[in-house]
């Protein structure tokens, strides 16, 4: 039986992929975790997939063309076997090592978060200060449009329980940057319990998220406000 899957969207990641993933793997093994690991490339263009082929037991799943960083995940939940299932980047912004707080109490909620911006939280290297006011100002319209009182639903490390994961991840509409704050807000309408654990976080001179982003997930904000979900 598979207890977690590890979930990673990539998108042109050959710097960092191939640094990644054994670390992951050697992390499981280490902790004696049964687990998998489900590297999904959202239609790289570079030498992204060569290295993941080349990377034993790794599952390796592709999108023919870019879709977004939302759609990959929920392609990589959808293939998901584990108990829990956990998503993060392929720059390790944040480390593997994190599941360390998470795994004592994966059985009390349903929904892991993790935050950078609450109490206990490291950033070792800050955003740029751009980066900083968009985040700022993100997080307050979140709260106001979608009610969601979470100090950062935007990390890209979460873990989850396989039931809520699936439930969640099959409703999912936003396929790009938006898609965390969807899952989030849906959790919420679903009475799902979620808890926000403080992390150590890097940010990656290799993100893929640049300040227009911001406006294109603005739009998305609105979409999940507005859209009716069949719950």
């Amino acid at each position: 039986m598979i207890t977690l899957s590890v979930i990673i969207p990539v998108y042109n990641e050959e710097k960092s992929i191939g640094i990644t993933v054994p670390k992951i793997f050697h992390y499981l093994n280490k902790k004696q975790i049964d687990h998998e690991v489900i590297v999904v490339d959202d239609g790289s263009t570079d030498q992204t997939v060569p290295i993941v082929e080349n990377i034993k037991k790794c599952n390796l799943l592709k999108h023919k063309k870019n879709k977004g960083k939302g759609a990959a995940v929920k392609t990589g939940v959808k293939a998901a076997q584990g108990e829990y299932i956990l998503f993060t980047d392929a720059d390790s912004s944040t480390s593997i090592e994190e599941l360390d707080k998470f795994w004592n109490k994966k059985e009390k909620y349903d929904i892991l978060i993790g935050s950078r911006y609450i109490l206990g939280s490291d950033i070792r290297v800050k955003q740029p200060w751009y980066r900083n006011i968009i985040t700022f100002i993100g997080n307050k319209m979140i709260r106001i449009i979608l009610g969601l009182k979470l100090k950062d639903t935007q990390c890209g490390f979460k873990l989850f329980q396989k039931e809520a994961a699936k439930d969640l991840f099959s409703l999912q509409k936003i396929e790009r940057w938006g898609f965390d704050m969807e899952i989030l807000y849906l959790a919420k309408k679903k009475i799902y319990s979620i808890k926000e654990i403080p992390i150590i976080w890097s940010d990656s001179p290799e993100t893929k998220v640049k300040p227009f982003d911001f406006f294109k997930t603005l739009v998305e904000l609105f979409k999940i406000r507005f859209t009716k979900y069949r719950i």
